[in-house]
């Protein structure tokens, strides 16, 4: 059974445009989906790795940068790209990753195989890593059942929701990686120019050594002030409304605009 990393990227970002292709660090000559492709090339798990990018012409960059692991297919239902791209590649386990996410602990991911594995879920995802980090891993057999499922637009573009929405239909599983707050409320991934500004100074930093949470730690001994580059609050997902005015009021206070906080307290 073959396992495989797939790598959804596309050019036609708007807040951070050809991301996928920007050098990281800024005076490299390495892009961040290079970055992507080397560290799961260290990875002791997954077999193969394919770039799964649209059909549109803005991709076609893409695709002549990355010429012999290659996919492309449908730009707004992504899970039939993962579909379509792991059925021609013959994989049993997909590793889901995004090209906007080039810090990869690869012994995080292959612990989270292994896991996957012996207690053979369908779905499984890493958290307690920074957002950028965290992965998912998908057994293709659960990927064909949502891409024949599936109708709702959120479920076709973000993948593997109808699967998790679903628990009672497929084996979910978690596999928990122990941080410091600290780390965990890095944000490492790329939407925004501050991520970029961010992710250069990591680089550079990491100046061609493998990412690795321990490296990450002491990044952060050399740069205490690094999260404030780019403030997680930028861009998160909620459980509930009373989270979202919790996490509201939190960045106003941060913002010094205190008696907007107190309205939300009153609320």
């Amino acid at each position: 059974m073959l396992t495989g990393a797939i790598i959804q990227a596309r050019c036609n970002s708007t807040r951070l445009p050809n991301k996928a292709l920007l050098p990281l660090p800024f005076s490299g000559e390495t892009s961040v989906l290079e970055h992507i492709v080397k560290s799961i090339g260290r990875s002791q798990k997954i077999q193969a790795c394919v770039i799964a990018t649209t059909d549109q012409k803005s991709d076609d960059v893409i695709s002549e940068t990355f010429p012999h692991n290659i996919f492309r297919g449908d730009e707004a239902n992504v899970l039939s790209r993962y579909h379509f791209c792991a059925q021609e590649h013959g994989m049993g386990i997909v590793i889901r990753l995004t090209g906007d996410n080039p810090c990869i602990d690869v012994t995080c991911i292959d612990q989270a195989v292994d896991a996957h594995l012996e207690q053979k879920h369908d779905y499984s995802r890493i958290t307690g890593l920074p957002l950028g980090l965290n992965a998912e891993i998908i057994s293709t057999s659960a990927l064909e059942q949502a891409y024949t499922q599936a109708k709702d637009p959120y479920e076709l573009e973000h993948v593997t929701p109808f699967i998790q929405r679903n628990p009672e239909v497929f084996a979910l599983g978690t596999h928990h990686i122990e941080t410091n707050d600290d780390i965990e409320k890095l944000r490492l991934t790329l939407d925004y120019p501050s991520d970029y500004a961010l992710m250069n100074l990591l680089f550079t930093y990491l100046d061609g050594r493998p990412l690795t949470i321990e490296k990450l730690s002491a990044f952060l001994k050399a740069y205490p002030w690094a999260a404030e580059i780019n403030p997680n609050y930028q861009k998160s997902d909620y459980a509930s409304a009373e989270d979202e005015v919790l996490a509201a009021k939190e960045v106003l206070e941060k913002l010094e605009m205190h008696r907007a906080a107190a309205i939300l307290k009153t609320e």
